[in-house]
């Protein structure tokens, strides 16, 4: 077989055109190499690094934190109405209908058990429908006909306002540390980091050491009055609960529904602290990854 030459006119050299081409495409690849490669070692970012970066770069200023903190708000309105508290906890309570039964319960241990004589209890009256709540000012219960079995949790709250000082005073602050975590996170996320050294740490130095590196914790503090009451308030009446089921006057599959539909509402309230401690998370993942990228690019 043949092979093809050709001559370079400049040098007067023959050449084999397999081999230029062969080298041109080697020079294309090395070229296009060079400039899709990060330098010092980086790889490309993956899909997520992006947006942690996004995330990090967006709550590291207070307005983009505060809308941040916005859009929290209206995800937990989202998640706790639609899927927590509507369609998990319904599972549990469908099958719940004996609600004469509960309320004579309700009323035994309003009454006879914690002597809340003067707490008014509506239950199942026109405009209750889909309602339950303890209302301290006027110190009433009220709850819709076939949210029943949610009293039992509601004169819990009734229990802590009338029978408890530090509880009491803790729960008048209900539905306000949401707000008060949040904007504790705002303030405290933006503040400098300083590192606290000491030759031989004391337990003061190292507590404000954690905490400059751990934002979530003094919201996590101001919002634990509210999973505190709220706990509580359930607590008190899963107690009552099983001592009725103890008693006979009480089915034990009942029980364990009201009791599942109980953990399933208090869920709800942590919704806020545990996206705080993952946003806080996200937050320094990505900035020690900066710092990373930052050291290489000058050493």
């Amino acid at each position: 077989m043949v092979r093809s030459v050709s001559v370079n006119v400049n040098t007067g050299q023959y050449q084999n055109p397999n081999t230029s081409v062969q080298q041109e495409l080697k020079t294309n690849s090395d070229a296009k190499n060079s400039t899709n490669k990060p330098s010092f070692g980086y790889s490309e970012e993956s899909q997520f690094d992006k947006i942690k970066y996004g995330l990090s770069a967006l709550t590291n200023s207070p307005l983009g934190l505060v809308g941040v903190n916005m859009l929290l708000w209206k995800v937990q309105s989202f998640v706790n109405g639609n899927i927590l508290s509507g369609k998990i906890n319904k599972h549990f309570t469908k099958n719940i209908t004996n609600y004469d039964q509960l309320e004579t319960l309700a009323k035994e241990m309003k009454n006879k058990k914690h002597k809340l004589d003067n707490v008014d209890m509506i239950i199942g009256h026109p405009g209750t429908e889909g309602k339950a709540f303890f209302e301290h000012g006027t110190n009433r219960i009220v709850v819709g006909r076939k949210e029943t079995s949610a009293v039992f949790h509601e004169i819990g709250h009734a229990v802590i306002e009338n029978k408890t000082k530090f509880l009491k005073k803790l729960q008048r602050g209900r539905n306000n540390y949401t707000w008060i975590a949040l904007g504790l996170y705002t303030m405290i996320s933006q503040r400098p980091k300083n590192v606290y050294q000491d030759k031989a740490p004391t337990p003061i130095t190292k507590v404000k050491n954690f905490l400059n590196k751990n934002d979530w914790v003094i919201p996590l503090i101001a919002f634990s009055p509210e999973l505190i009451t709220e706990a509580k308030a359930s607590q008190i009446g899963i107690k009552f609960l099983k001592e009725k089921v103890a008693e006979g006057k009480l089915d034990k599959s009942v029980f364990k529904n009201i009791k599942k539909s109980y953990l399933t509402c208090f869920s709800t309230y942590l919704f806020i602290p545990v996206s705080i401690m993952l946003i806080d998370a996200i937050r320094n993942s990505a900035n020690k990854n900066v710092q990373k990228h930052n050291q290489r690019m000058y050493y």
